[in-house]
């Protein structure tokens, strides 16, 4: 997965387009990534200038479409996800981004044990983590359960670190989260070797003063992996990034 975001209306810069593609095709064997391609659907969100956010998702392999149409796309947050699932588990409404209030949109790379989540107070997202059977849902769920509780006031980091306590990871919680006023990012793996890790861990690069890519995929040397257990929160308003740590 992938974000590009920042002040401006830009593309995604086509290079790191052809490497994104070519990544999902073949290039996370790479990678320590034995299991096969992320050829189960793609999906894509973006701003556009009035901050309304469009997405558009195929359960085709990216690399089948017509993928170089993506690089039209100018926002200041663009950001994109393939998918790679078991064949069985294919279904359009699983593709990523995943939304419940079609307010907020969750990118997300790892499993998460489905069976750790906990109950939820919202009667509403509590029936949804009960009865969906993907990882992703669950969380996504959990995420603004405890948005909307008082006690956490939409404190980041403290959402975090109790989410943290709360599930257990098979292998990580790396997310992207976006709504029209910010793009969260969260850095949040079980700590496997390093080989194992290499598929998972984001990596960022300050494009210039205003504008950043993350990937899994660190495209040139520029790229610096992110801390585990970390946030990054974009405020489209501000336009500053904020960075703490999950406890």
């Amino acid at each position: 997965m992938m974000a590009f975001f920042g002040k401006n209306m830009n593309s995604i810069p086509s290079e790191y387009l052809t490497k994104f593609v070519q990544m999902c095709h073949y290039g996370n064997w790479k990678r320590g990534d034995f299991t096969g391609h992320h050829a189960m659907g793609f999906g894509v969100a973006w701003l556009d200038q009035d901050t309304r956010i469009h997405v558009k998702r195929s359960i085709m392999p990216i690399w089948k479409t017509k993928w170089e149409d993506l690089l039209k796309i100018r926002s200041r947050c663009i950001v994109l996800h393939a998918r790679k699932c078991p064949p069985q588990s294919i279904k359009f409404q699983d593709v990523h981004p995943i939304t419940i209030d079609k307010k907020t949109f969750m990118f997300h790379n790892g499993t998460i044990d489905k069976k750790s989540f906990p109950n939820l107070r919202d009667p509403y997202l509590n029936k949804i983590s009960k009865t969906t059977s993907m990882d992703t849902r669950k969380y996504l769920a959990t995420y603004l359960d405890l948005m909307n509780q008082p006690s956490f006031a939409g404190n980041i980091p403290k959402i975090f670190s109790n989410l943290n306590k709360d599930i257990t990871l098979k292998s990580s919680a790396n997310s992207f989260i976006l709504n029209r006023n910010k793009l969260l990012i969260v850095e949040l793996m079980r700590q496997h070797s390093v080989f194992k890790t290499l598929k998972y861990i984001l990596n960022i690069k300050k494009m210039d003063t205003k504008n950043y890519c993350i990937s899994v995929a660190p495209f040139d040397d520029d790229f610096m992996p992110i801390p585990n257990k970390t946030t990054l929160e974009y405020d489209f308003d501000s336009e500053k990034l904020k960075i703490s740590k999950i406890h």
